[in-house]
């Protein structure tokens, strides 16, 4: 079986508040953190190592029909996997259509098929 190259992602859109990081960083166990298509506010990822949490911060349009837009943990994966995760938003004032989840993409375009 042939295996295929995918960029698992930890993903935040629709919060607000954002503050500035360099685009690509390498965040924890992840690859790169990043913004895919156009997001009115940079986002931001750190690692807290003693509690072993992510904390993301990001902005965008949505998932969906070909044109994603969302910041970003990826990480690249070969062959088979399995992960999980606990995800939850913190604080006040969620956007009410705000997301969080796991996704799968073949790439980092914001037309890349996707499974989430």
């Amino acid at each position: 079986m042939k295996s295929k190259l995918f960029y698992l992602t930890l993903l935040t859109a629709f919060l607000s508040n954002a503050k500035a990081q360099i685009p690509g960083a390498k965040v924890g166990s992840f690859d790169q953190f990043i913004d895919i298509g156009t997001t009115q506010i940079k986002g931001f990822a750190s690692y807290q190592e003693p509690l072993q949490a992510y904390r993301l911060i990001g902005s965008g349009m949505n998932i969906w029909f070909g044109h994603d837009s969302f910041s970003f943990l990826s990480k690249k994966i070969t062959g088979d996997f399995v992960i999980q995760a606990q995800l939850s938003f913190v604080g006040d004032g969620h956007e009410p259509h705000g997301k969080a989840g796991l996704m799968i993409r073949t790439s980092t375009a914001a037309n890349s098929p996707v499974v989430a």
